[in-house]
């Protein structure tokens, strides 16, 4: 019995699932997030980072995009081995775990 092959990712993003879906927010969506326009209470992805205060490779531009981002607002990002760490980042956050 032969096996079907695999589609690539590109296939997978070609079906007919509608997903992943990319929509705009509309006022309906805020309304059900309680988001409202000008609300200062939402963090911006970039701000987020992994639980040991490293940058996220996942965002969009990657880490260098973040890096950029965050040392902009007056982060300092530093590299240890690998990884990308906002330099004290614990003292940024109020409920660190």
């Amino acid at each position: 019995m032969r096996q079907k092959a695999k589609k690539t990712w590109q296939e997978k993003l070609l079906d007919k699932k509608d997903l992943p879906k990319v929509v705009k927010i509309t006022s309906k969506m805020a309304g059900k997030w309680e988001l409202k326009q000008g609300d200062k209470n939402i963090t911006p992805w970039w701000r987020t980072l992994k639980g040991d205060g490293e940058l996220n490779e996942k965002y969009p531009g990657g880490v260098e995009n973040q890096k950029m981002l965050l040392e902009a607002e007056g982060h300092i990002v530093e590299k240890e081995g690998k990884k990308w760490l906002v330099k004290n980042a614990q003292a940024f956050i109020k409920d660190w775990v």
